[in-house]
């Protein structure tokens, strides 16, 4: 692991190779989840994410390892608007995709970039750190238990 370096993306020049990872992701979750698009939807996406991240006081983290991408994450701050959220707690970081190449999957990678944006998170007085995973992703589930995440709260559907 001690090869990787966890850096902050610089667009437009690695706009290529986080697009083509979240095409990767969009590949792996449609074969999860039906209502996911595959990798022909990544370019649009990664344009709703700049969007998104800058607009919510974000980040873009790359792992970059002997001068390639093997994987980014990013996310937003969040913050809850609402007398049941005690105040220490309302502004949060929000993980919106954390995505490794194939090839790197294993390597703890994955782990490096949650644990950047934790700290990142932690210098920023941030209360706490989400993020949302498909209910059939098992390998992403089991990292993110081993980090110390657990259930927050639940969201549901029925296909009509």
């Amino acid at each position: 692991m001690s090869d990787i370096l966890i850096r902050n993306a610089v667009f437009p020049a690695d706009g290529e190779a986080v697009t083509g990872l979240i095409g990767e992701l969009n590949d792996a979750e449609s074969q999860i989840e039906p209502n996911r698009a595959d990798a022909s939807a990544a370019a649009a996406h990664f344009g709703w994410l700049q969007d998104h991240v800058e607009r919510h006081d974000g980040e873009w983290l790359v792992a970059e390892r002997q001068g390639w991408i093997a994987g980014f994450g990013c996310y937003i701050v969040e913050e809850a608007n609402g007398a049941y959220i005690r105040p220490p707690f309302r502004r949060y970081a929000m993980i919106l995709d954390v995505s490794v190449t194939a090839d790197a999957r294993g390597q703890g990678i994955g782990r490096q970039l949650i644990q950047e944006i934790e700290d990142r998170a932690g210098e920023r007085r941030l209360g706490e750190v989400r993020l949302g995973v498909l209910g059939g992703n098992a390998n992403a589930i089991r990292l993110y238990e081993e980090l110390g995440y657990g259930d927050y709260e639940r969201v549901m559907r029925k296909l009509l």
